[in-house]
């Protein structure tokens, strides 16, 4: 019984080890500031895919609400973030800084919370 298992678990290993089953990126957070609340935050993620891929970075909002450890990626505020800097300016505003928001493509000027209120985010130059 036990040489039928060994070999069908060999395949399942081969198998599994060819699928990127958990997408094979690294996310790193690289940076966090809570808001002056401390209701939430906002984070830079470094997302790192390989050798064969430049790693991104991004600014995302993790509410409070939020139990993740990266936050989800439908938070996400500016997507490709290289080169930029953020801060608080008060509870409801972000303040990006190195890009202004007519350069950047995807840009999001505010975001909605989820106790109905929103964040404004003013990028500067």
């Amino acid at each position: 019984m036990l040489r039928f298992y060994l070999p069908a678990l060999f395949m399942l290993l081969s198998l599994t080890s060819c699928l990127d089953l958990a997408s094979g990126c690294e996310y790193r957070i690289v940076k966090r500031r809570p808001d002056p609340s401390g209701k939430m935050q906002a984070i830079r993620l470094l997302v790192d895919c390989g050798a064969t891929t430049t790693p991104s970075s991004s600014i995302r909002i993790i509410e409070d609400t939020d139990s993740s450890a990266i936050g989800k990626p439908e938070n996400t505020i500016l997507s490709e973030a290289a080169g930029t800097d953020f801060y608080w300016l008060n509870r409801d505003t972000l303040i990006v800084t190195g890009a202004a928001s007519e350069e950047i493509v995807g840009a999001r000027n505010s975001y909605p919370l989820a106790d109905s209120g929103h964040i404004t985010i003013i990028y500067k130059k």
